[in-house]
């Protein structure tokens, strides 16, 4: 069922709202307003009538259409081609999906309206050729202007503000942008799926928050960097080569910078903040991404369609909805960079063999995310994520495990940074040397006394250090700190139960804590009792004096055989 008789249907309705929040992933998005506007329909015969049967304030003048005032809780569907609609200044205002709706529509020209009040969109183009949309003020709304599968229109002096989405353009080509201005959450959005979706013309008239937009097209070996280009505001380059992106502020876009099917290109130390995805490669590989800081976006830095073979490192990569995601591109080398405070550190489509090592992912509240995990029909992506040994893995934050052995299978005694387990991921999915993390303090495990009884009252104090100390201690029993130079013993202890604590500081003055150990002395047993003791000695001196006397008799009778 169409919705309200208009060309926009409740299925395309529900995949516009689910392309517009996954495919972009635009985040802190207003939601759609349940009140639905009536509609205002110029029919296909040239009529104008409404939803609800009463005269509107548009005027028909042959093929022109004028509105004669402001027209208030309506939407306006166009059936007819070939046709002028001139607002005259006037509002055209309501809630619902659509300010105006040009679906399917061919050398429509909309002009001089101010559309408002709390659209999904407040010009939608679907499947439209040709249309002029010029001279318009459009603003309090989902978005401004749609543009999607529509191609050779004209989209030129349109004041989009105060929405949340600015202009969108999917699926589309050939159109051209002139002299529209922004000023949005989420200024201009581009998206496709083939490299014609990326071919428009967009020139530097526009302009966002008072920047330009650039979107290149077949260049090569260009810098793009403030001192050449101090007014770029949005940056998309469309199958260029060779091109350096460094040290640009770039916020409030659909994307900060759009690579599409470009190649050998070079994006670093930027500042990318508050876009819908901050850094996108399209089909694009053999780039490098580095030293960026990219920060409080939906989505950080997005690879997607087959992007291969780019480096991406150094980034610092903090506070995103999501800092890192791969839709189906593989043979990517992630290393060096910081993931932090993110909903989701990096994330996975279908994504395979790629080597992640090296990264701090640190406090995100999912490390890692596959799309598997939550679509079975979906293919695992099963990646490297450490580069053998000695080199390593990455730090994880909530990785438990301890550093006590070193080597390729660490399985000898002393601390190598790397930890002794491997951090498990997902299916398939295993970090086998997690980084420990630089400048933590040292291990200390104590090998005696044991959590156990013991009947005597003296025990060895033993324990290893997982590095070189400069201070060794213990506290027994809560206690004062003992200070030691290595293992002792722990002497004269009271029948009971006692508590042991050993600590360490290396040479950073790190102070590293051993787990406390429980242990009881009880009543010391006597192997012999006193009895025995009596009863030995007094048996001792018998046969002594036994022993004697037969030696005295025996020099006696020898004596007198001598005689």
């Amino acid at each position: 069922m169409k919705w309200r008789g208009h060309g926009l249907n409740s299925s395309r309705v529900v995949f516009l709202v689910l392309l517009s929040i996954l495919s972009l992933c635009t985040i802190n998005t207003q939601p759609v307003k349940p009140q639905i506007s009536e509609v205002i329909y110029i029919a296909s015969n040239g009529s104008v009538y409404s939803s609800t049967n009463v005269t509107v304030p548009i005027q028909r003048v042959g093929d022109l259409y004028v509105f004669n005032g402001n027209v208030i809780g309506y939407s306006l569907v166009v059936q007819r081609d070939n046709i002028v609609v001139d607002g005259a200044g006037h509002t055209l205002q309501g809630q619902g999906n659509v300010g105006i709706d040009l679906s399917y529509r061919s050398n429509v020209t909309i002009k001089n309206v101010q559309i408002g009040g709390g659209y999904f969109y407040g010009i939608y183009l679907w499947y439209s050729l040709s249309n002029v949309i010029t001279g318009n003020s459009i603003g309090s709304n989902m978005g401004g202007i749609m543009i999607e599968n529509s191609s050779n229109n004209i989209i030129s002096a349109n004041t989009v503000t105060n929405n949340e989405n600015g202009i969108m353009i999917y699926f589309s080509s050939n159109n051209t942008l002139r002299n529209n201005s922004m000023d949005n959450n989420y200024n201009f959005l581009v998206y496709g799926t083939e490299l014609s979706h990326f071919v428009n013309d967009v020139d530097v008239s526009n302009t966002i928050n008072d920047k330009k937009v650039y979107w290149l097209i077949n260049e090569s070996d260009r810098v793009m960097e403030p001192s050449i280009f101090p007014d770029l505001g949005c940056l998309i380059l469309v199958n260029c080569q060779r091109i350096t992106v460094q040290n640009l502020e770039l916020a409030n876009n659909g994307q900060g910078i759009l690579l599409a099917y470009t190649t050998d290109s070079t994006i670093i130390e930027n500042y990318i903040h508050t876009n819908s995805n901050g850094i996108v490669l399209f089909s694009s590989s053999n780039n490098r991404i580095s030293g960026n800081s990219i920060t409080k976006n939906h989505r950080g830095i997005q690879l997607s369609k087959s992007s291969k073979n780019n480096a991406i490192s150094t980034n610092n990569i903090t506070n995103n909805g999501e800092g890192l995601y791969l839709f189906e591109s593989s043979q990517n080398i992630i290393n060096e960079n910081n993931v932090t405070n993110s909903q989701i550190g990096i994330g996975f489509r279908e994504s395979s063999d790629n080597m992640i090592y090296h990264n701090n992912f640190i406090s995100n509240s999912r490390q890692v995310y596959d799309s598997h995990m939550d679509v079975s029909s979906v293919t695992p992506s099963v990646n490297f994520w450490d580069f053998s040994y000695p080199v390593g893995g990455n730090y994880w934050s909530d990785y438990a495990g301890s550093d006590w052995k070193t080597g390729a299978n660490q399985d000898h005694f002393g601390s190598d940074g790397i930890g002794d387990t491997p951090y498990i991921i997902y299916e398939n999915n295993e970090d086998n040397y997690p980084l420990m993390p630089f400048g933590s303090p040292p291990a200390v495990l104590i090998v005696s006394p044991e959590n156990k009884t013991y009947t005597v009252n003296h025990v060895p104090l033993t324990f290893v250090v997982s590095e070189p100390t400069s201070w060794m201690g213990y506290i027994l029993d809560g206690q004062a700190n003992v200070t030691i130079a290595g293992n002792t013993t722990l002497s004269g202890l009271s029948i009971g139960s006692h508590q042991l604590v050993v600590y360490a500081k290396d040479i950073d003055e790190k102070t590293g804590t051993s787990e406390t150990i429980h242990f009881t002395i009880t009543q010391q047993s006597e192997p012999f009792p006193t009895t025995w003791i009596v009863a030995a000695t007094v048996m001792g001196v018998l046969v002594g004096a036994t022993i004697l006397v037969y030696f005295v008799k025996v020099k006696k009778t020898s004596g007198k055989v001598e005689k």
